[in-house]
């Protein structure tokens, strides 16, 4: 069911925008290798994982410092997942610690 409204929510978007831009796919680093299995089934151009690094800090110190996975434990997550789904040659993996685009 969660494939399916996915891929139906990717399918949209592609549909809104003419097929003109990428669809970015944004998981928190907490299952990683099903989440990116499950973007790239889904139909996602790209995955970002973000790791337990990330975030905005505005919650309590326990869940910044104990919650999710840090981002390069995570980043191998992605590639088995990537790797196991055939998508590994054609992938490139970047591992940005801060990024910070204006559109």
């Amino acid at each position: 069911v969660v494939l399916m409204t996915l891929e139906i929510k990717i399918d949209e978007i592609r549909q809104i925008t003419n097929c003109e831009k990428p669809i970015y796919l944004k998981v928190g680093a907490t299952r990683t290798y099903y989440d990116v299995k499950l973007a790239i089934k889904a139909g996602a151009d790209v995955v970002v994982v973000d790791g337990m690094q990330g975030g905005t800090a505005a919650t309590q110190d326990v869940f910044i410092e104990h919650v999710g996975i840090p981002t390069l434990p995570a980043v191998r997550q992605a590639v088995t997942a990537l790797k196991r789904n055939g998508y590994a040659p054609q992938s490139t993996i970047d591992c940005i610690w801060w990024y910070q685009r204006w559109c």
